[in-house]
């Protein structure tokens, strides 16, 4: 008797109802871990990734976050205040500016955003390309996002409140964009002049601008002088973030605990189940000792059994993990606009084989109970 996978075959066959509950229930809990650590990473690279082409963001008094989420990520619930226009004039006239945009958020077309913006706006993202068509031309000109259900040469009005009624404006797309992987793919770009006239203002305020500093040592001038100004505020996107992914950091510290703590639960009923269910064993574990196997047949195979069960579980449960953090990103994908990046790490395989350890050491349990059952006193009975 050498060989004790026919025997756990047959075990597995004739407790399969339990075997599968337990195992889905350790694969689950072994799942939530991997998807809160997938689903943390590729949040934070694919905001990372959205936001990289923005140097310095400058606005109204207010939040630095709330300027990052509205100008980087057109969050449409982040209501800017408006920064006069004098100060979009300082800006573009300043010699540590290479180039800058104002932004403007105050029309929409059928849901999508309409954004106003500089002519130097191209200069400042480098994703920012012309898949059809030519860029913003006059104040009619609409360049529209790759998402955007129009076609270059379509004629469309936008909609704008104004003095408590429903206006239009007419514009003409010039222009498609190539797809970023931004919120910009569901955005419509026109002139910030479009909008400031359809509004009946000549210089009006905006809602942020874009600056690409000349050098390292200009944007930090730049955000050091505006930030300290009484009518302004100046930030670093990637500072914001990086803040923003402490936080997330933080978070997800606190979440793999609490997993963890519930992976430790589940295992810990696992065993307990695995142990009530051992005395249906004793029966063939004894006639198999009478027929000559010995005390480490029995425990490789008692032990192989619960142990198997952990492997699986741990595989089943990556699978599952990944599963549930992309059907996550999905949602977030479709709600903020962006293209998520799935993380794929080595890192992931450390809570699956550090659960399949325990699980290994927490099997041998079973198997020492197994291999120390008495035939004779089982046969006798």
């Amino acid at each position: 008797m050498s060989n004790p996978f026919p025997m756990i075959k047959a075990e597995w066959r004739r407790n399969r109802f339990s075997s599968i509950v337990i195992l889905l229930l350790l694969s689950l809990s072994v799942s939530l871990q991997i998807a809160s650590a997938v689903l943390l990473d590729s949040t934070m690279e694919s905001l990372s990734g959205a936001a990289e082409d923005y140097d310095l963001v400058i606005g109204a008094p207010g939040s630095s976050l709330d300027l990052t989420l509205a100008s980087v990520y057109l969050r449409e619930d982040e209501a800017l205040p408006l920064l006069d226009h004098s100060v979009l004039e300082e800006i573009e006239e300043d010699d540590r500016v290479l180039a800058s945009s104002p932004l403007v958020f105050a029309d929409a077309y059928s849901g999508y955003r309409i954004v106003g913006v500089g002519e130097d706006y191209p200069m400042l993202s480098a994703s920012v390309s012309i898949d059809e068509g030519e860029w913003i031309g006059d104040i009619h000109d609409a360049v529209i996002g790759a998402d955007i259900p129009l076609s270059v040469g379509d004629e469309f009005l936008s909609e704008h409140s104004g003095a408590g009624d429903h206006e239009h404006s007419g514009y003409h797309v010039s222009g498609r964009l190539e797809r970023t992987g931004t919120p910009y793919d569901r955005a419509i770009l026109v002139s910030a002049e479009s909008l400031w006239h359809a509004h009946g203002t000549e210089e009006g305020g905006v809602s942020a601008v874009l600056v690409k500093p000349r050098d390292f040592a200009s944007a930090y001038s730049l955000r050091a002088e505006y930030q300290g100004r009484s009518d302004a505020t100046a930030a670093f996107p990637g500072e914001v973030l990086a803040s923003l992914f402490s936080l997330f950091s933080s978070v997800g510290r606190i979440a793999s605990v609490l997993f963890w703590m519930i992976a430790a639960l589940v295992m810990a009923a696992a065993l307990i189940s695995l142990l009530s269910t051992l005395p249906s064993k004793y029966g063939w574990i004894a006639v198999l000792r009478s027929l000559g196997a010995g005390r480490g047949y029995i425990f490789m195979m008692v032990w192989f059994q619960t142990a198997m069960i952990f492997l699986i579980s741990g595989i089943l449960g990556l699978f599952l993990g990944y599963g549930m953090a992309l059907a996550l990103m999905s949602v977030i994908a479709g709600g903020m606009g962006i293209a998520m990046r799935v993380s794929v790490s080595g890192a992931y395989l450390v809570p699956v084989v550090i659960f399949c350890l325990i699980g290994f050491v927490g099997a041998l349990v079973p198997a020492v109970v197994g291999c120390r059952v008495s035939p004779r006193s089982i046969l006798l009975k």
